[in-house]
């Protein structure tokens, strides 16, 4: 779906959104490649990323200076003042600019869900996992900051919030901010340059969760949790079984080339959203079981931060919270859909009935502790290769 609505999603967040695998360094060694394909094929997006970012820098750049209504100048960040930095939704008044805040946030988080995991996938196919992930880990930190949230308020200098093709579901990416506030300044050219950029983000984004999801279906064969027949992999150590299984679903994108594009795509968020969440959660509460099990162990642990384990605390509140205002929308009379609620939270009881009738049929399995700890000790990848 990224691949092909990733511009009228934008619209409603009034930011960008990209998964960024350049953020993490590519020291593959062919001999110890599993996926050398997919990773390969991740280098050719360094450019197109770098691109983006700074048409982002450069319109942020422009909105400042001068970017006024209909090509005029202004020194100020006019559109803050009229008119206003948030429209009301739903409800009125200061209400109604709470409800959107909620709202931004709620979608805003469907941009970095995965994002980190891009990181972490690669684990098992790069040389020296423990310097490179760690130097990833830094880098997409600050680019985040950097490019994303200097993204998000250039957006807010260059178009105003009431614009009404921000939210008119045109074709292609007319109702991207960015291209809104070009043919406002009254800049030729430019917006199909944005255009362009757009797509090949597009196209990026598409390429970066199909290798997360062939790889993680691979890794779910491998141990034991998926069918056997997703390991194959043909001599170039691609696992073509997980590659065309993982493809098939890029056929829902069609879904979205209809009229209703726009709420098609709003079903595939809060599906995302809400088993996005869902991960999270589980990912501080396994942190916390990963620490218990060092201290029983008598591990004392190489590096541990600063935050820990407060940092958390504040994500499981945090990501529960935002699993139940996922789809909070619908509660009111005048929005209520029974597919927007269906979407925003099937995946509750989804993950519940998996994870309950998987400790039950599985309860008498070992842990595996001692596995863990040679990867720890021994400093493996801990990655499966073909």
């Amino acid at each position: 779906m990224a691949a092909t609505k990733e511009t009228e999603y934008q619209t409603q967040l009034e930011s960008i959104g990209v998964n960024d695998p350049e953020n993490y360094p590519y020291s593959i060694d062919e001999k110890h490649n599993a996926i050398r394909a997919l990773v390969e094929a991740d280098l050719l997006e360094k450019t197109q990323r770098g691109l983006k970012s700074h048409h982002v820098q450069m319109m942020a750049l422009g909105g400042t200076i001068g970017t006024g209504e209909e090509g005029q100048i202004s020194m100020e960040f006019h559109y803050w003042k009229h008119p206003g930095a948030a429209n009301t939704y739903i409800v009125g008044a200061g209400t109604g600019r709470f409800v959107t805040l909620l709202k931004c946030t709620v979608l805003s988080a469907f941009a970095f869900l995965f994002a980190p995991e891009l990181i972490v996938v690669t684990a098992g196919e790069i040389q020296s996992p423990r310097q490179n992930i760690l130097k990833a880990a830094r880098r997409y930190f600050y680019r985040l900051i950097f490019f994303y949230i200097f993204g998000a308020i250039a957006i807010g200098v260059i178009c105003p919030s009431s614009d009404a093709r921000l939210t008119s579901g045109g074709a292609g990416a007319g109702s991207l901010p960015f291209v809104i506030g070009i043919k406002n300044a009254g800049i030729p050219i430019l917006d199909s340059i944005v255009n362009a950029v757009i797509l090949t983000s597009a196209w990026s984004a598409g390429n970066s969760y199909l290798y997360m999801s062939t790889r993680s279906l691979y890794s779910l064969a491998v141990s034991g949790n998926a069918p056997s027949i997703f390991k194959a992999c043909n001599r170039y150590g691609l696992p073509y079984m997980a590659l065309i299984a993982s493809s098939c679903f890029a056929a829902l994108s069609y879904m979205a080339v209809s009229k209703g594009a726009l709420v098609v795509f709003n079903w595939f968020v809060n599906l995302t959203n809400t088993s996005g969440f869902i991960s999270w959660t589980c990912c501080c509460i396994i942190y916390f079981r990963f620490r218990k099990a060092m201290q029983k162990q008598g591990i004392t642990p190489p590096y541990r931060s600063n935050m820990q384990p407060w940092g958390a605390r504040i994500g499981i509140f945090g990501f529960d919270f935002l699993i139940l205002i996922n789809g909070f929308t619908v509660f009111f009379p005048q929005e209520w859909s029974v597919s927007g609620f269906f979407t925003a939270y099937i995946g509750i009881p989804a993950f519940l009935i998996l994870y309950f009738g998987h400790r039950l049929v599985f309860r008498h399995d070992p842990l595996g502790m001692e596995t863990g700890r040679r990867g720890l000790v021994n400093g493996a990848a801990g990655g499966h290769r073909c």
